[in-house]
C-alpha cells in the first residue's frame, strides 16, 4: 500500500511551523518565513545585484549553489529578518550588510585594478554565508545554533565553498575575513573584504553605542 503523507500548517509569524505525518511518524521543522517574499521565489541575482558582475559562469553558479545549500541545511526559506550580527542589538539587515560589503569591495577592486574581480566579488558575497548555519530560529528568535556554538561562520562558510568546488582563493577570503585571518597570510582580495566587513561592523557598533549614550542622557 502506498505510503501516505499529510501536512499540517500553522503560521506563528514570522516563522512557519510544518508538521509532516509519514506513516504515523511525525516530523516537525521550524522555518523562518518572510513577510514580504519567499527567497525560493526570487533569484539570488536580485538579492545580491553584484552577483551579475562575476564574469565566470562557473563561479557565479557555484556562488548561488553555496547560498542554496546553506539555506537548505539551515532550514531558511528567506534571508529577510536575519540580523547581520548577534553581537549588536538591532544591528541591521543581513542582506544589506552582505551587499554593502560587496559594494565597497567592488569599488576598491575597480579602483586598484590589480586584483581578481571574480574572486573578490565571490568572496565578498559569500563571506557570511556560514551564518545561515551558525544561526537558527527558535521560538521566533534568532540565536546561535548548536553548530554555531562550536564552529564559527568563517569556517562553516569556507567548508561550503570547498564543497561546491570554488577556487581556494575564494575559500581563503571566507575563512580569513574575520579574526581567523590573523593566523594566516591574507591574499589581497581577502584584505579588502576583511576591512570592508569591519568598516560596516564598526559603524553599526558605533551607532548602537551612540543610541545608548543618548538614552542615558534622557
Amino acid at each position: 500500500q502506498p505510503a501516505k503523507m499529510q501536512l499540517f500548517f500553522s503560521l506563528p509569524t514570522p516563522c512557519l511551523y510544518v508538521t509532516a505525518v509519514y506513516n504515523n511518524f511525525a516530523v516537525c521543522s521550524y522555518f523562518l518565513i518572510s513577510l514580504q517574499y519567499s527567497t525560493s521565489m526570487q533569484k539570488f541575482e536580485e538579492i545580491f545585484p553584484l552577483l551579475k558582475e562575476i564574469k565566470s559562469d562557473e563561479i557565479r553558479k557555484k556562488v548561488s549553489q553555496c547560498w542554496e545549500i546553506a539555506m537548505k541545511r539551515g532550514k531558511w526559506i528567506s534571508l529577510d529578518n536575519i540580523p547581520f550580527t548577534l553581537l549588536i542589538p538591532n544591528a541591521g539587515s543581513f542582506i544589506e550588510h552582505v551587499n554593502r560589503v560587496t559594494e565597497m569591495a567592488f569599488v576598491i577592486g575597480k579602483k586598484r585594478g590589480d586584483v581578481d574581480m571574480d574572486v573578490l566579488i565571490a568572496g565578498a558575497l559569500l563571506h557570511d554565508v556560514g551564518k545561515l548555519l551558525e544561526y537558527e530560529c527558535i521560538d521566533k528568535k534568532i540565536k546561535k545554533s548548536s553548530l554555531g556554538k562550536i564552529i564559527r561562520h568563517p569556517i562553516i562558510g569556507a567548508s561550503l565553498a570547498m564543497e561546491v568546488g570554488l577556487d581556494k582563493k575564494i575559500v581563503s577570503i571566507i575563512a580569513s575575513h574575520s579574526k581567523e585571518g590573523e593566523f594566516v597570510e591574507r591574499i589581497p582580495e581577502a584584505i579588502i573584504v576583511h576591512h570592508c566587513d569591519f568598516i560596516d561592523f564598526e559603524i553599526a557598533r558605533g551607532k548602537n553605542e551612540n543610541k545608548k549614550e543618548g538614552h542615558s542622557r534622557n
